[in-house]
């Protein structure tokens, strides 16, 4: 189903994560660049460090958030295409309203995965595969984060055959990506997020479009 859909949305889906990502690029660039012109010229030693650690700390803080806020647009506009609504580029930048909420879950889900994959990997990879619908709930639902985190485990337990699937999907994908010298990640990116998307209307027992 997700691929039917797909195919009549590529250049949408596959354009609005180009943009994403070249906004995200460009952003780190332009960090990478404002330190090369600060500690040109300057000596090896505090007044470099600091200026480096001027750029770097808040620009990652920003860099992090920008990368948050196009994820939540991401994935309303997955949500508007895998609906049938009306979807378009400018959806991208939607998620101003969905980050402190996502900011939040973000906070509470990324220690539990870290604890998992310190612990032996493997609850590091349950985590994730029970609580992906957390970003999904924080955007359709538009649920805090705790209440995300709560609803989130609901929606896979009945599917875990399904999910185990979709993960095996995922990593096929992201391997066809890689060996494809990470130009095939332009479509199978998409792909997998459209493949995610759907499965949560669909295991949330939401309508899904077939065009």
């Amino acid at each position: 189903l997700f691929r039917s859909v797909f195919q009549n949305h590529a250049g949408l889906l596959i354009g609005s994560w180009v943009l994403s990502t070249f906004i995200q690029f460009v952003f780190y660039l332009g960090m990478v660049l404002l330190i090369t012109l600060l500690t040109q010229g300057q000596p090896q030693g505090g007044n470099a460090e600091a200026m480096v650690a001027m750029v770097i700390f808040p620009g990652m803080l920003v860099l992090t958030l920008l990368v948050l806020f196009l994820n939540l647009g991401l994935l309303r506009l997955n949500l508007n295409v895998a609906r049938g609504h009306e979807a378009s580029v400018a959806d991208l930048f939607s998620g101003g309203s969905y980050l402190l909420p996502a900011l939040g879950a973000a906070l509470v889900f990324f220690p539990i995965y870290a604890l998992g994959f310190a612990l032996c990997i493997l609850p590091g990879i349950f985590a994730l595969m029970a609580l992906w619908p957390m970003w999904f709930l924080v955007v359709d639902r538009r649920l805090g984060p705790i209440a995300a985190l709560q609803q989130a485990w609901e929606i896979p337990r009945p599917n875990l055959a399904t999910i185990f699937l979709m993960g095996l999907i995922t990593f096929g994908l992201q391997m066809l990506g890689v060996i494809t010298c990470y130009i095939g990640f332009i479509i199978t990116v998409p792909l997998i997020l459209l493949m995610f998307t759907v499965g949560y209307l669909m295991m949330s027992g939401q309508r899904v479009s077939r065009v």
